[in-house]
């Protein structure tokens, strides 16, 4: 295929990808709260398809717009949709890329979403749109169709507590995660608008953060709240660190160059 066509097809679906994760993100577009979302996986063990990805991490209370090309995650989608909704994202273990049709290794832990949007294409297919609800563990995996699935056990959180406005406003974490913000001069809210415990302000800071892949891993395997709470306010720490730095050296040389 020409390296232009296959620019403009990538561009294309880059852009679909954005609009859907807009639209999904525009609070009148919102079909329902977070805390009915969360009700669909009251039980702690069940069956769901699962959708493995290179690099992408996925956690509860995110949202994660994914473009669904391949034949059999088509069908996955096909079928979920029919039924609860549920896909579970997990990644590749290393080493992957090949044996990528024969079903390679993946991670054990995963996070399970709800398709919020779903946009089928004229060719079949899907640009959709997946809100994070639960950290999973995968306990067997089942035969039986095109796609993978999995017999999964949900994962309790540890140690979390409901938000309140006193917590939001003082919580050390919060009140890093706003100065980080405000020294990126970033001009996106902070929204806590479907946070309702620290364990979800904790996984939102997380996902706007760089990290490494095993990091990500690392940080969704954990259930103590209060661990996950440690690292991003470390992480936090340390972004800050960096930033003030860079601007001391930058307001260093300007007065140098004055001089």
């Amino acid at each position: 295929m020409d390296i232009s066509l296959c620019r403009i097809i990538l561009t294309f679906i880059v852009m679909q990808c954005n609009a859907l994760y807009a639209a999904i993100n525009n609070p009148l577009n919102r079909k329902q709260p977070y805390s009915r979302l969360k009700n669909t996986m009251r039980e702690n063990h069940g069956s769901i398809p699962i959708f493995p990805l290179s690099t992408t991490i996925f956690y509860p209370n995110t949202y994660l717009p994914l473009h669904i090309f391949e034949p059999r995650y088509k069908q996955m989608v096909t079928d979920t949709l029919k039924e609860k909704g549920l896909i579970g994202i997990v990644i590749f273990k290393p080493g992957w890329e090949e044996s990528y049709f024969q079903n390679p290794e993946i991670v054990s832990v995963g996070c399970v979403g709800k398709i919020e949007e779903a946009i089928r294409l004229e060719d079949g297919k899907y640009n959709i749109a997946l809100m994070g609800l639960n950290r999973f563990r995968i306990v067997r995996e089942i035969t039986g169709k095109p796609y993978r699935q999995a017999e999964v056990e949900i994962l309790e959180e540890k140690n979390d507590k409901l938000l309140d406005d006193n917590m939001i406003q003082r919580h050390p974490m919060i009140t890093l995660f706003e100065d980080y913000l405000r020294l990126k001069n970033s001009k996106q809210p902070f929204d806590l608008d479907r946070c309702e415990t620290l364990g979800h302000v904790a996984d939102q800071i997380a996902d706007e953060l760089d990290m490494r892949v095993e990091q990500k891993q690392t940080f969704l395997e954990e259930q103590d709240v209060l661990q996950r709470i440690h690292i991003v306010q470390s992480l936090l720490d340390f972004k800050i660190s960096l930033i003030n730095l860079s601007k001391n050296q930058m307001d260093q040389g300007l007065s140098a160059r004055r001089n």
